[in-house]
């Protein structure tokens, strides 16, 4: 009763100074500041409480209160997902404020290719890639062809070798995401694989459209391992496949009756990107819950073992 009086004297005679006085006795101050405002992969949250009747406690995201002391307060927290964290903050009457805190520079998802193609000249073969990032963006030098020894703002590479190669593509922030293909030149009027495109992803399937040079009487199978006779089938322009599971997979081609031919390999992988998990909070009517139906539960174990 004596401090709301003391309030209301004070708002009468010094009424500027009314709304400091209120917030220095009632309000925890509570200010952040983040070690970088650009796009990064993690952060450091510097965080500074301060009350005037002093503190005595503070929650981080749910966390378990800390116990403090003093006028003033300051802790770091390591940040490496986007999302708004909450604090809470007790002062010396016991009163608990909260407040929320959003972080959403953070980029830890690497770039998604979207399109990845090999396409055979007469002498050498041209690698393409597609990508795109949804975040920081794609570097300003985001293409290697050569293992990431070097990198180039060309999202295309000339090979004149059979062989595997891989492509890597980089954001800004440095996440790298990368696909591997084999490369087999045209080089006896064999069928061949002249494009692979890497199409629509999401977490459950990927779509992928091949097409070949020089298909004639051909046929091909797609498979981790080599293919029966009966699993072949014919293709004379481009094949169309939906895969649910990821994997290496290979292309199997054979012309007329000439051998079976291991001459490409897939890497497919499904979509991948972080997800914020969101752990429920249990309140007391939901313990009460909780603990009603494990009474029920274990009371129906009990009558059956009887």
């Amino acid at each position: 009763m004596k401090k709301v009086i003391l309030i209301l004297m004070v708002i009468l005679v010094f009424p500027v100074k009314a709304e400091q006085l209120l917030n220095t006795l009632e309000f925890t101050n509570v200010s952040y500041e983040k070690s970088s405002e650009d796009w990064c992969s993690e952060l450091t949250l510097k965080v500074n409480l301060t009350n005037e009747n002093g503190l005595s406690g503070y929650s981080f995201n749910n966390e378990e209160f800390t116990l403090i002391e003093g006028t003033t307060y300051e802790f770091q927290k390591e940040i490496t997902i986007n999302g708004v964290y909450e604090i809470k903050v007790q002062d010396k009457s016991g009163k608990i404020e909260s407040t929320n805190i959003e972080i959403d520079n953070i980029d830890n998802i690497a770039p998604v290719i979207s399109s990845f193609s090999v396409s055979n000249k007469d002498k050498y073969s041209v690698l393409k890639v597609e990508a795109v990032d949804n975040e920081s963006g794609l570097s300003s030098y985001s293409y290697s062809f050569d293992n990431q020894a070097t990198w180039s703002n060309k999202a295309t590479f000339e090979v004149i070798k059979n062989g595997e190669y891989f492509v890597y593509v980089k954001d800004k922030v440095g996440n790298i995401s990368s696909m591997k293909t084999m490369v087999s030149l045209n080089g006896n009027n064999q069928s061949t694989v002249n494009n692979i495109i890497y199409g629509e992803v999401n977490e459950k399937q990927r779509k992928v459209t091949i097409s070949l040079l020089n298909s004639n009487d051909t046929k091909i199978a797609i498979s981790k391992n080599e293919p029966l006779e009966s699993e072949l089938t014919s293709l004379t322009n481009a094949k169309f496949i939906t895969f649910l599971e990821e994997g290496d997979y290979y292309i199997w081609l054979k012309d007329g009756d000439t051998p079976l031919r291991k001459v490409s390999r897939l890497e497919v992988r499904l979509s991948n990107r972080n997800t914020k998990i969101s752990l429920p909070l249990i309140t007391g009517s939901t313990s009460i819950i909780l603990i009603l139906l494990g009474i029920i539960v274990l009371s129906k174990f009990r009558k059956n073992k009887v």
